[in-house]
């Protein structure tokens, strides 16, 4: 009777269990469902009143975008013999208008190949100066030669995709103008088969005609987030690229939110503020929960501050005939990982459950939370919104990896006062190079 009772009793236990996590699972549906009619609402607002690329470029574009969307969606993580996570795209993606030589792209040799004799510009924050840096690092390996660089404000050019000799020289080096290095000619960048690679830093992409404006030579601050914004003029070295890559991330949590004096896990009273006067989600009330607010947040900076000022920048692009010309590509922003945003988190932070980043339920800190629900918007509306202005979305959002049983090795990921983590360019030793293969 008795094993009967405790069986009885465990079945329950796991029933219940069981009915508490769909429900669970069926609630964050619906929310997503709502937050993603109501992004899709914003756009089709939104494209009536934005330049529209010509018809065949258009489906040229939606059809690639398809196509690495589906690359990164169904990819997989697995663990590797060093027990670091590593993602796979998935193989099984296929589209009739997408050029096979693309797909098959997998070493740096292929992409100096289709770069022979370019221009290549970046644009954008400190992700994208990651991006910059993983792809020097992967050049230096194929080149056999150094490729330095003094920091995001400071980087110039980099004469790329130049292979050393037998003997290791570099060919027809670049001249020099004294101890400066001249940036190599058009015709030289043909004769050698070589490419012109920079970076330019800029937070906002806002830009003015004129490179003496404020925004490039007084310190910014933003009246949203009290948090300063820096750019850099990139205009005159876009209208000479031949190919674009730019971003804009998502806002960042209001400086307040880093007030403890009261609240362990931040001050979030401006969600609150917003709510008060921007209730989006309509049905869940402002004393709800934090997740519910910093969604509603999210949705509020995205559709009334993100999107209008990117709108600003996108026809600024298209206006130009110069930035018009080239191949535009926009690298996604790509999620906080909850392995990195747990590691060392004081107990007293609140955790909040991440539905944003993948289909299962992680747990992160508000700040994270805060910033991958804004990843989520931005893959949702920039896809639909970008191809208009002739630009590619290129998805880098692959799903969070989650095993809270991995215990990652500490010796190797070495976190301190000297080294503070930082979950979106290194949320564990081998990320970057994974990232850089997609």
């Amino acid at each position: 009777m008795y094993n009967f009772r405790r069986g009885a009793f465990i079945a329950l236990s796991l029933y219940f269990l069981i009915r508490i996590r769909m429900s669970i699972r069926t609630n964050s549906e619906r929310f997503k469902e709502t937050v993603d009619s109501i992004l899709d609402r914003k756009v089709s607002d939104f494209l009536p009143r934005i330049h529209t690329a010509p018809g065949d470029d258009l489906q040229r574009i939606l059809d690639l975008q398809l196509y690495l969307s589906c690359l990164i969606k169904n990819g997989k993580w697995t663990i590797d013999s060093q027990l670091w996570p590593s993602f796979s795209l998935a193989k099984a993606c296929s589209h009739s208008n997408v050029h096979s030589r693309f797909s098959d792209l997998a070493s740096t040799a292929d992409l100096c190949y289709f770069l022979s004799g370019k221009k290549i510009l970046f644009i954008g924050p400190e992700t994208t100066y990651y991006l910059h840096s993983l792809w020097l690092a992967s050049l230096e390996t194929y080149e056999r030669r150094s490729h330095t660089c003094l920091g995001h404000e400071f980087c110039t050019f980099h004469h790329i995709c130049r292979l050393s000799t037998v003997s290791g020289e570099l060919p027809l080096e670049g001249l020099t103008d004294g101890r400066k290095k001249k940036m190599p000619s058009n015709n030289m960048l043909m004769t050698l088969k070589s490419s012109l690679f920079q970076y330019t830093f800029s937070t906002t992409l806002d830009a003015s005609e004129n490179n003496h404006d404020r925004l490039y030579t007084k310190p910014v601050v933003d009246e949203q987030t009290a948090i300063r914004v820096p750019n850099t003029y990139w205009l005159r070295r876009a209208r000479k690229a031949d190919v674009i890559v730019i971003n804009r991330g998502p806002v960042p949590s209001p400086a307040t939110t880093y007030a403890f004096s009261s609240e362990k896990s931040g001050n979030w009273t401006f969600t609150r503020n917003i709510c008060a006067q921007n209730n989006h989600l309509g049905s869940s009330p402002c004393n709800a929960t934090l997740e519910t607010l910093l969604v509603n947040a999210a949705l509020h900076v995205t559709v009334n501050y993100y999107l209008p000022s990117l709108f600003q920048s996108l026809q600024i692009i298209s206006q130009d005939i110069e930035i018009a010309r080239s191949s535009l590509v926009w690298q996604s922003s790509w999620y906080i990982q909850p392995i990195c945003s747990l590691a060392l988190l004081p107990n007293s932070v609140s955790l909040l459950e991440d539905t944003w980043s993948t289909e299962n339920v992680g747990l992160v800190d508000p700040w994270t939370f805060y910033y991958n629900s804004q990843v989520y918007m931005h893959d949702r509306l920039l896809p639909k919104i970008l191809p208009h202005f002739n630009i590619t979305y290129i998805p880098l959002t692959m799903p969070t990896y989650l095993r809270p049983q991995l215990r990652l090795p500490q010796k190797e990921w070495d976190i301190s006062a000297a080294h503070p983590k930082d979950c979106l360019r290194q949320p564990w030793p081998t990320f970057g190079a994974y990232s850089l293969e997609m």
